[in-house]
């Protein structure tokens, strides 16, 4: 091919390119003043509730919405940052996440996830708050109690430590009463039976706990954090077994913190 059929051919190549860019541009141009003009439609505000809590409500996030930006039925997208609105909502101690984002039919979207407790603590102070399934502190609410164990005794931590450390069973040695605490608490989560039996833990002055059953006349020694998944399976046999023959009523204690073994007493 003769060398000005091919450069003919570059040249062609390149305006065209050069075409579909302006038409790119132009196009995102064009999408960005429309949305700049949009106007707001209407709110949509989904709370997450399925884990069974009820800390947040819609209200409480259109309140918001209005403190921070007013009367938004007349207002321009554009005017409405949602970077910052996400970053108010997730102020909220009791809001895990926030996600904000408009729509191009002119719908402002707020997902709200909530934070869960585990556990409610009773410190030495008399400060109480609650740890959630992620480490974190968080304070009471004025409008939700969720139902939940119960830890009291000698407890040093406060609300304004804002988080403990997940620790793994070589960790526990280690651990201070509150992180050996929500280790308890999340293992205890995992059966059924004790989720619904074991609801206040009360901690000694030298580490251990000792767990109040929901039925029963009895009380468990438990020892302190080490060797739980093995001490909750032995409370586990008695309460299966040893119950289902003798009747709930005929120990008032029952002490796992011997190495496989368990102790009744009468």
């Amino acid at each position: 091919m003769p060398p000005k059929a091919i450069d003919k051919q570059r040249i062609l190549k390149a305006i065209t390119w050069l075409g579909v860019m302006l038409l790119f541009f132009i196009s995102v141009g064009f999408t960005s003043f429309q949305h700049s003009e949009r106007k707001f439609k209407s709110l949509q505000i989904n709370i997450d509730d399925t884990a069974g809590v009820n800390f947040v409500t819609v209200q409480q996030i259109k309140n918001i919405v209005a403190y921070k930006f007013g009367d938004i039925k007349k207002s321009k997208l554009n005017a409405i940052n949602t970077a910052v609105l996400e970053s108010i909502i997730e102020n909220n101690p009791h809001v895990a996440n926030a996600e904000v984002f408009s729509t191009v039919d002119g719908v402002l979207n707020i997902y709200v996830s909530q934070r869960v407790p585990v556990l409610r603590i009773f410190n030495h102070k008399g400060e109480s708050f609650y740890i959630d399934n992620e480490g974190y502190f968080m304070p009471l609410s004025d409008s939700y109690t969720p139902l939940v164990p119960v830890a009291n005794g000698h407890l040093t931590s406060k609300l304004s430590d804002h988080k403990i450390r997940v620790l793994t069973n070589d960790q526990m040695n280690q651990a201070l009463p509150v992180e050996a605490l929500f280790n308890l608490v999340k293992a205890i989560e995992k059966d059924e039976l004790l989720k619904a039996q074991l609801q206040q833990i009360y901690v000694n002055s030298d580490g251990n706990f000792t767990l109040v059953p929901r039925v029963g006349n009895h009380i468990i020694y438990f020892g302190n954090g080490l060797d739980m998944e093995a001490k909750l399976q032995n409370l586990l046999v008695i309460y299966t077994k040893g119950f289902n023959m003798c009747g709930w009523e005929k120990y008032k204690t029952i002490n796992l913190k011997f190495k496989d073994q368990v102790v009744c007493g009468y």
